[in-house]
């Protein structure tokens, strides 16, 4: 009887470890609508209003800005209750119950997000100077040429950025990408379920070429590096003053500069971090050295971009966005302002 129980206890065990009949435990999902300060959205015409939503693992930023008056109205944060992912029934509750929230119940406001720019497959490349009716053709095969794609299941486009000399002789130059179908039909639908039917979807290079081009950012010196440092990856983004040159995930974040040798749950590291009281201590030692590993990254993938993308122009000028990206664009929307 006893090696019997033993047997049983061994397979149970082993069906664990290999996943079988192993079910996802049931996550409490907050639907109570979070405290934010109004600011009576009614008196504001709801085609004025643009909504933005930032999607991240760990957290929602919402973004609420006028079109017309081009100036940020609200922002909030909302941390993700644990294991809670994207593809949990519970995260469509959960977005809505927040959307509810910070749109003070107005309904119908244009809503854009964004989807990860992991999933993105975008090149900036050349084509010969065609005729405008083949430009779609031609960045069709100079994508192929770059990356592979499979075009029943992903969503191509492409945008013209302009022309350009290569050996003296006139080429287009132009943003080709694509995106997978299911990634794009999963947030169609998440907002859907939330109450929210999306009027675009953009990415954080677009999100930033775009505020480039309204000069809500102004550089003045190309090309140059953009990193978002999140908690656990970064986005290396290289532009020139007109568009997108390069882009690169890397798996090290804020966390990841940390985690080699402090072993706590992520809430901790910012408890470690402020206990540090001294820049010498071996702490902060530690950190500098991850933190040159990053930087040395960075600075690779720039060069990188200036020999194949930027005629050998070294970049100029290297900017790190360590918070919300969305609420720092806003930002300097609002600053921009006449």
């Amino acid at each position: 009887m006893g090696a019997s129980v033993k047997e049983n206890s061994t397979e149970k065990l082993l069906d664990v470890i290999r996943g079988v009949n192993r079910k996802k435990p049931e996550i409490n999902v907050p639907t109570a609508p979070p405290k934010i300060e109004p600011v009576n959205l009614k008196k504001i015409k709801k085609k004025a209003l643009n909504l933005g939503v930032l999607l991240n693992p760990e957290d929602i930023t919402l973004v609420l800005s006028s079109n017309k008056q081009k100036r940020l109205i609200k922002w909030a944060t909302f941390e993700l209750p644990d294991e809670l992912g994207i593809e949990d029934k519970g995260f469509a509750l959960f977005l809505e119950s927040r959307l509810e929230a910070f749109t003070e119940g107005l309904k119908g406001i244009p809503t854009w997000c964004t989807i990860d720019s992991a999933k993105l497959k975008l090149r900036n490349i050349t084509i010969p100077d065609v005729a405008l009716p083949k430009i779609a053709n031609a960045a069709f095969w100079g994508l192929k040429k770059e990356v592979e794609f499979d075009a029943d299941q992903e969503i191509f486009d492409f945008e013209i950025i302009g022309d350009r000399l290569v050996q003296d002789v006139k080429r287009k130059n132009l943003l080709a990408f694509t995106i997978e179908k299911t990634q794009v039909n999963q947030l169609k639908t998440l907002f859907s379920k939330a109450g929210f039917n999306l009027k675009g979807i953009t990415t954080i290079p677009f999100a930033l070429q775009n505020f480039i081009h309204s000069q809500h950012l102004q550089m003045l010196d190309s090309p140059f590096t953009i990193v978002n440092i999140s908690r656990k990856s970064s986005e290396i983004v290289c532009f020139s003053n007109t568009s997108i040159l390069l882009t690169r995930i890397i798996r090290t974040g804020s966390y990841n500069l940390v985690d080699n040798f402090i072993k706590f749950p992520d809430n901790s590291v910012v408890k470690y971090l402020s206990s540090l009281k001294s820049i010498q201590s071996e702490g902060f030692l530690k950190i500098k050295l991850s933190c040159e590993r990053l930087i040395e990254k960075i600075v690779r993938t720039s060069e990188y971009c200036s020999q194949n993308f930027a005629d050998n122009v070294p970049m100029k000028n290297f900017f790190s966005l360590v918070r919300q990206l969305i609420v720092i664009l806003s930002w300097n929307l609002l600053l921009s302002r006449p």
